[in-house]
């Protein structure tokens, strides 16, 4: 059975059986192997923290390990570090009283999860459901584990059938054109040329590239738009470039609009909305010479297509890895949203006066196929935030989005409140 609970003073012992089960090496090289890039292209730096972030928790408890000989329990006692923990401690609850060709494949999981972010959002997103059935009293196996099936989760309880449970971590490039990598690779071949732009500390300057479809594959091709990028904006030249992309530059206040200190919020997000006249598309902010600001905004003419992507997914997983057999359930998680994106969502749906968001219509066509009819319902969840329950403890939660699809042959009353 899966760990709900974790207490500090177990941190230790946990970390030690986890270091003798699963290997550092399969953290500290990846660690090593992100800070290599880091080192090549700075601009990284927050993406790959943040994609590989339990890696580089673990990274954090094995450099306490070899300082101290063991992990002091004062200096684990940081949120910083809890999803690693938890992360340790719910995958040695899985295998403690497994058969040991189960416990080896979860093991051998987990090793290629610390190398491959989405894998690793893949498998967290698992143990957070797990952990939530778990909460709920119900019984869950893993099917891929115990070769009964390729979904995720079977869940069971005495006041309803069996649930096939498939979960899909939908990350931030999820249909999107240009993907955030693509975009700090190209940034990098102008990072030198803009922070050296003598700008003023008054006024900001906003670049926006529109390209036709998306950056140049070729290293040498990204090279020369870099290059006439950056003819452009020493010039403070709007204009077409040779590949067709365009460039809109103007300048900004930066005093009118109080530019904070950046980091990724949704306050920064609607000043770049503002200053480059852009909703939500992949943006930069660099800090020129003399206190000036350079927004660098890229974009496709091409829209993307999130939801077209996400019901894809979901598709896929609902043809190919439930089995039809027994009621099946699709939870999919919208990292990109935050909580309180999500339960606005669900307040605007709530509220008959208005027009159902693109997320119900799409949810509502989705679930009245007649391919679909195994499916009794599918969740939209965030990502969890760890909130205080007392001055001791704290507890990861999140928002769902809860679509019922009460037309199902296997539809049960008692499936209404899996998710409340």
């Amino acid at each position: 059975m899966i760990d709900t609970e974790l207490y500090t003073g177990n941190i230790p012992h946990l970390y030690n059986q986890f270091v003798n089960e699963i290997g550092q090496a399969n953290w500290t090289n990846r660690v090593r192997k992100c800070n290599d890039e880091i080192r090549g292209n700075p601009l990284l730096s927050s993406h790959l923290r943040a994609e590989n972030e339990i890696a580089y928790q673990l990274d954090t408890l094995t450099n306490m390990h070899k300082k101290f000989g063991e992990i002091p329990l004062q200096l684990v006692n940081s949120r910083s570090l809890y999803p690693a923990m938890a992360f340790i401690a719910q995958v040695l609850s899985l295998t403690r009283n497994s058969p040991a060709s189960e416990a080896s494949k979860l093991f051998g999981r987990v090793r290629g999860a610390l190398k491959n972010p989405d894998d690793m959002r893949g498998l967290q997103l698992e143990l957070a459901v797990a952990t939530h059935f778990v909460g709920e009293g119900k019984k869950i196996s893993w099917p891929e584990i115990t070769k009964i099936g390729t979904f995720d989760l079977l869940v069971e309880d005495s006041s309803h059938p069996p649930l096939e449970v498939e979960c899909k971590s939908i990350g931030t490039n999820k249909g999107r054109v240009i993907k955030t990598r693509e975009i700090l690779d190209f940034a990098s071949l102008l990072r030198k040329q803009i922070m050296g732009l003598n700008a003023s500390q008054a006024f900001g300057l906003s670049v926006v590239l529109t390209l036709p479809n998306k950056l140049p594959n070729d290293y040498r091709d990204r090279k020369a738009l870099a290059s006439e990028l950056w003819a452009a904006i020493e010039s403070t030249t709007s204009g077409t470039l040779t590949s067709g992309a365009t460039v809109e530059l103007f300048q900004f206040d930066t005093k009118t609009l109080g530019l904070p200190p950046f980091q990724d919020s949704a306050f920064a997000r609607k000043i770049v909305d503002e200053i480059s006249g852009t909703s939500n598309r992949a943006a930069l902010i660099f800090g020129a010479k003399n206190g000036g600001i350079v927004a660098l905004t890229i974009q496709s003419q091409n829209d993307d297509n999130f939801l077209d992507s996400i019901f894809d997914t979901l598709s896929d997983a609902a043809g190919r890895q439930l089995t039809k057999s027994r009621a099946g359930l699709l939870i999919a998680e919208l990292t990109d949203l935050s909580k309180e994106q999500l339960a606005n969502l669900v307040e605007h749906d709530n509220n008959g006066l208005n027009a159902p968001t693109a997320l119900r219509v799409f949810t509502s066509r989705f679930l009245i196929a007649d391919n679909r009819q195994h499916l009794v319902g599918v969740n939209f969840i965030t990502s969890g935030t760890l909130n205080s329950v007392d001055a001791l403890a704290v507890q990861q939660s999140g928002a769902v989005y809860s679509f019922r699809n009460e037309r199902s042959p296997f539809w049960s009353a008692a499936y209404s409140h899996l998710f409340n």
